[in-house]
């Protein structure tokens, strides 16, 4: 019999925990579950805090669950909950940075709607904070983001100067900077054009925002 890939795997455990199931179903439904399995898919898919944080607060589930799962899920959920926290700090100083300089910006995916979605910002693991800014406000992006010890990460062998910057950035629409913070690297990728496929392209018209 051939095997729900992940994707399905990991929605019919989502589907059963938010329906709360009896406890018949529950020893049924959980104990049945190849957990190691189970765990290193949820963390591929970056969905480790989301999954203890419901766990949490189910604990007649996760009183069915191995304990050695649950403890290497709660290990994992912290360290996306410190990461997403230095992360959230970050992108607030960048969103009132830019702000400051006239710069006029739109959080984009993470936590413009983690929130919203999860109840939670640590329920997904950040890696980068994505921005949408005006075309011809993107030269000034760039001083304040260099101003604040970012680096341009445009592509890894890209060695231009600041005037080839508005050059190749009207092809990319979009650039890529990095900082590394301690053990940690924060990213920052800033947007002025939506790819053709984007979408939201329906929703946002970059010539009236």
């Amino acid at each position: 019999m051939r095997q729900p890939n992940s994707n399905k795997k990991i929605l019919s455990l989502l589907s059963f925990l938010y329906s709360g199931g009896n406890a018949k179903s529950n020893v049924s439904a959980l104990t049945v579950i190849d957990w190691p399995e189970m765990t290193a898919l949820i963390m591929k898919k970056g969905l480790v805090g989301h999954f203890y944080s419901m766990l949490y607060q189910n604990p007649t589930a996760a009183a069915l669950i191995p304990a050695d799962t649950m403890e290497r899920l709660k290990t994992a959920a912290r360290r996306v909950a410190a990461h997403n926290v230095f992360y959230e700090s970050q992108c607030s100083k960048i969103l009132d940075g830019l702000s400051a300089a006239g710069i006029e910006n739109i959080l984009l995916k993470g936590f413009s709607y983690m929130q919203d979605i999860y109840g939670d910002t640590s329920a997904r693991g950040m890696s980068d904070i994505d921005l949408l800014i005006r075309p011809d406000d993107r030269l000034k992006a760039l001083e304040y983001l260099l101003g604040e010890g970012y680096e341009i990460y445009v592509i890894p062998s890209f060695k231009g100067s600041r005037e080839d910057f508005p050059a190749l950035t009207d092809i990319t629409g979009e650039t890529h900077f990095m900082k590394k913070s301690g053990a940690l690297t924060v990213g920052v990728d800033l947007h002025w054009k939506m790819r053709a496929e984007f979408p939201m392209n329906n929703y946002l018209d970059l010539d009236v925002l």
